[in-house]
């Protein structure tokens, strides 16, 4: 299903979509899902298509399976001056780049792009002529195999897969910042198109555009401390999540995956807090996460929200933001129904990056995006001290409905010295003495409930702005208890589909008795469970 963020008088998002020789039929070709073409129009975008001598013809594939034609001309690449009204740049799956690569305008118009902080994304073999255009340094990326050469020489760090013929453990859409790399383009197709609409949301923001939501661009900018902690581009994290009572085999699992699957981030600090004493932590299961790398930590509960719903969580965050000052570049805070089943790299924030996290599953209790602020919401902005100019659009995981920023607390990555979670526990402290805050939750269970994460999107629009916030892409924080609610052309047919999952429920963990999505066999023996 495809979905608009904006209003019909905002600016639409647009694109440059860009073809080499034999430009490939998934462009076109709407089989198990809509085409690229389609799927990018149904998000609202303006698309350009540019080629080095137009036209740039298709391959034998689109004839072969009726794909169809593109619906629009095209332009060279040398007659595109302003990239700047652009907000991405697409290199479009095909099988030939020949003429890109020797084509000086087209590599220059990918440097411009890339320069003018437009999100940049490539398919398949297109990553070569990111590569060629010089890009990529520093960077994580993922394509066909033999452009792994091209990758490495121009500095980037390739990420492959095994399976060469059928790219079966080919890894999802990766995201690196402002760049969406990708492989299988037929298979993640529609996960590959929703990480360039996240990835072309989070740099329209960071650039101050107008049409990352209207709103988003009213001079609400992260705090002067987040603007400090920003500078460059995390390279360490600590991990952290809150053991609660019974919860001794979730922390095993998170942590263990974290171990197994976490790649550059595998031998990351851990932090597991502890209500409490941490000394009060049962031996042999202390053992367990220690021999696991996990250190236990007590944390005191926060008399201030200590008897609302969810909130003990909110102070062991702030404990644990402490803790990685100094230690680490980004603090992630999880629930501790997290399993881990890919190196989850985009947690490690871009320059100029405060915050990122995923959207909440459904709305709930959230704003419609496009409303006024409702009492509930603006006795929280207020509470939390938070302008709600700052808000920006956000598309709930599941339902897909467009709402005023609202964070998924089970998965947050942070600058620790932008204080984003003590702020998060002191605006929610605030929340819970406030009248007008009372007066909005009195007898609604929902508003109640929830309260802790209305706080954590006031405190992340306050502290980070729209500018210093990342959205995570779709293979984040997936909901696998809410698999069957999920739109099934972002769904994950197995588990190494996705980055980061939740399960909230025992019996869909990874090879649990109702976990929705297959465990391969490579990953079975890893988390000790025998897989589905």
């Amino acid at each position: 299903m495809l979905h608009k963020l904006r209003n019909t008088e905002e600016a639409a998002m647009r694109a440059i979509v860009l073809l080499g020789r034999f430009w490939g039929a998934n462009l076109t070709l709407g089989d198990e899902a809509p085409g690229i073409v389609a799927q990018l129009a149904g998000f609202g975008w303006e698309l350009t298509f540019a080629s080095a001598a137009p036209p740039a013809a298709p391959c034998p594939n689109v004839a072969r399976f009726g794909a169809g034609a593109l619906p629009g001309p095209q332009e060279r690449c040398s007659d595109i001056a302003d990239v700047e009204a652009y907000d991405a740049l697409i290199v479009a799956p095909g099988r030939d780049y020949s003429d890109l690569l020797a084509d000086g305008a087209a590599l220059d118009l990918v440097r411009r792009a890339f320069a003018a902080g437009l999100a940049v994304a490539s398919f398949c073999h297109g990553v070569r002529v990111l590569a060629a255009a010089g890009v990529l340094a520093g960077r994580a990326v993922t394509g066909r195999a033999d452009a792994r050469a091209a990758c490495e020489a121009a500095g980037a760090r390739f990420v492959g897969y095994d399976d060469l013929s059928g790219k079966s453990d080919a890894p999802p859409p990766l995201v690196d910042g402002p760049f969406v790399t990708s492989v299988r383009s037929k298979y993640y197709r529609s996960a590959i198109c929703d990480a360039i609409r996240v990835a072309a949301g989070n740099a329209a923001r960071a650039r101050g555009r107008a049409a990352a939501g209207g709103r988003a661009s009213d001079g609400v900018g992260p705090t002067a401390r987040a603007v400090g902690a920003t500078r460059q581009a995390a390279r360490s994290a600590m991990f952290a999540f809150m053991m609660g009572p019974g919860e001794a085999d979730r922390a095993e699992l998170l942590v263990g995956s974290l171990r197994s699957f976490g790649g550059a981030l595998k031998g990351s600090s851990v932090a597991c807090m502890v209500r409490g004493d941490a000394s009060s932590v049962e031996p042999a299961l202390r053992a367990r996460l220690e021999a696991l790398g996990c250190e236990l930590v007590g944390f005191a509960p926060d008399p201030r929200i200590d008897g609302l719903p969810l909130a003990a969580k909110v102070g062991a965050a702030a404990a644990a933001e402490r803790l990685a000052m100094g230690r680490a570049d980004v603090l992630v805070w999880m629930d501790p129904d997290t399993v881990v089943a890919r190196e989850p790299s985009e947690l490690l924030l871009p320059a100029g990056a405060v915050a990122a996290a995923s959207p909440v599953h459904h709305r709930l209790v959230g704003l419609p995006w496009g409303r006024e602020p409702d009492d509930y919401w603006k006795a929280v902005y207020a509470a939390v001290g938070t302008d709600p100019a700052g808000a920006f659009p956000m598309l709930t995981v599941a339902d897909r409905e467009p709402v005023a920023t609202y964070i998924n607390a089970g998965l947050v990555s942070a600058r620790p010295g932008a204080g984003l979670f003590a702020a998060w526990r002191d605006g929610l402290a605030a929340a819970c003495a406030d009248q007008a805050t009372l007066a909005a939750i009195a007898g609604n269970e929902l508003r109640t409930l929830f309260l802790h994460q209305a706080a954590l999107a006031a405190a992340v629009v306050a502290t980070a702005g729209p500018s210093g916030f990342r959205e995570l892409s779709y293979g984040y924080d997936y909901p696998l208890h809410m698999h069957a609610a999920c739109p099934a052309a972002l769904a994950p047919r197995k588990l190494d589909d996705l980055y980061t999952a939740r399960y909230d429920d025992p019996r869909f963990a990874p090879g649990g008795p109702d976990c929705p999505v297959p465990v391969p066999e490579r990953m079975r023996s890893a988390l000790g469970r025998s897989g589905g």
